[in-house]
């Protein structure tokens, strides 16, 4: 029986494990894909790409006086580049180049997120030829959904692990420690991204991950405060211990001085009756005399 029930231990904790490594990472995928996140690390990316391919700087700058005059009698300003529609506010116009391209790049990165996918991520694939759908609030939802998932098993397998290890406080020490070394596993995944030498690759690379950081240290914390859980709780143990040991020599004391009282009694009584006997017999001699 106890080598069933450490067999499933180990199985527990090795699934444990993996699926610590494994939820480190859709988390990390869910925060990282926050507009705040894909805005500022998609831009860089797309001002490169921009600037290489689609020349944007060059068109505006050949455009930028019709820009100008367009806009002194409307609000905004529409053109196409590469298949792709802009609409530029005429704000962003009269404050020149840089701004329009700020403005460009922005609009383009907000539509790209926001934009409804109508499709499951494997279809997504096929329908489009880019997949900027990677980089959308489906895709922070869809990592979101799958950590939740992962999440839970955790948590039926923990509660697995609590009824199968025997002194309940080893539980605390287990999951800390296995939360610890897939916390530290999963920070040197960041090693991972010298293996890009694409400037612009890395960029959108590097946007699934933006969040690795806080992750790790949600995760290594967590696994420092359940081992602080165990060592209160085996403290708590040893103490009850202690008390339970010192409890027990002070009822045996107590039980030897009840003995003891009930001899000096038993001792006073006869001593007692002894005198009372040795009474009534001087007071028969002293009436035969």
């Amino acid at each position: 029986m106890g080598f069933i029930r450490g067999g499933l231990l180990v199985i527990a904790s090795v699934l444990i494990f993996l699926l610590f490594i494994i939820s480190a990472i859709f988390l990390t995928m869910s925060l990282s894909l926050q507009y705040k996140n894909v805005q500022s690390g998609l831009s860089n990316a797309v001002q490169q790409i921009a600037s290489s391919e689609i020349n944007l700087t060059q068109v505006i700058n050949e455009n930028l006086y019709l820009m100008n005059l367009y806009c002194e009698n409307n609000s905004q300003y529409n053109f196409s580049q590469e298949g792709y529609d802009f609409v530029i506010s005429c704000d962003a116009v009269h404050n020149g180049t840089q701004a329009i391209i700020n403005q460009t790049i922005s609009n383009f990165v907000h539509d790209l997120y926001y934009k409804q996918y109508n499709c499951s991520s494997l279809d997504c694939f096929e329908k489009y030829q880019i997949p900027t759908f990677l980089v959308s609030q489906k895709a922070m939802n869809y990592w979101k959904q799958k950590f939740l998932f992962i999440f839970s098993i955790i948590l039926i397998l923990l509660g697995a692990m609590f009824f199968l290890v025997k002194k309940k406080y080893n539980f605390f020490f287990l999951s800390g420690i296995l939360l610890i070394i897939a916390s530290l596993i999963f920070s040197k995944l960041n090693i991972l991204f010298s293996l890009f030498s694409n400037k612009i690759a890395l960029s959108i690379i590097s946007i699934f991950f933006v969040e690795l950081k806080k992750v790790f240290l949600i995760f290594l914390i967590s696994g420092i405060v359940l081992l602080v859980l165990g060592i209160f709780f085996r403290l708590l143990s040893i103490g009850f211990k202690i008390s339970d040991f010192f409890n027990k020599d002070k009822s045996k004391e107590n039980n030897q001085n009840s003995n003891v009282s009930k001899e000096e009694v038993k001792k006073q009584v006869k001593e007692e009756v002894k005198k009372q006997v040795k009474k009534a017999k001087q007071a028969k001699e002293s009436k035969k005399k």
